[in-house]
């Protein structure tokens, strides 16, 4: 990944341009990873977005990094529309790192748990 290779070199400009790349791919239309209704096809989404996302917080370390936080605020816009509840505990169980960082970064945008329980429970 472009990301990783720019940022084990400090190439600033080029991490700025893959985290740019990112967001204008995520927020293209109103439903970035939208699904088709083929179970196959859902299947392959997911597992698509589990690897993007299993890569981006194993190859990333700081918890500030701009690409996590590009793939945090994309989970929390579309939430209900990436994965389905039981592909988000796997990569939760998977990659703990994101896990911490979800509930932090959901709990922080909303403002408190009520607000992430009720968040989740009608996304």
């Amino acid at each position: 990944m472009v990301y990783t290779a720019a940022d084990q070199y400090d190439i600033a400009p080029l991490k700025k341009l893959a985290v740019d790349k990112f967001v204008a791919v995520a927020n293209a239309n109103s439903r970035p990873w939208e699904f088709s209704t083929s179970t196959e096809d859902q299947k392959t989404k997911d597992s698509e977005i589990i690897g993007l996302i299993r890569y981006v917080f194993q190859q990333t370390h700081d918890k500030s990094d701009p690409l996590r936080m590009a793939v945090l605020k994309t989970m929390k816009k579309n939430y209900s529309r990436i994965i389905d509840e039981n592909c988000l505990f796997e990569l939760v169980h998977e990659v703990p790192d994101f896990g911490a960082a979800y509930a932090s970064f959901m709990m922080k945008s909303l403002g408190s748990l009520e607000a992430v329980e009720s968040y989740l429970r009608f996304a």
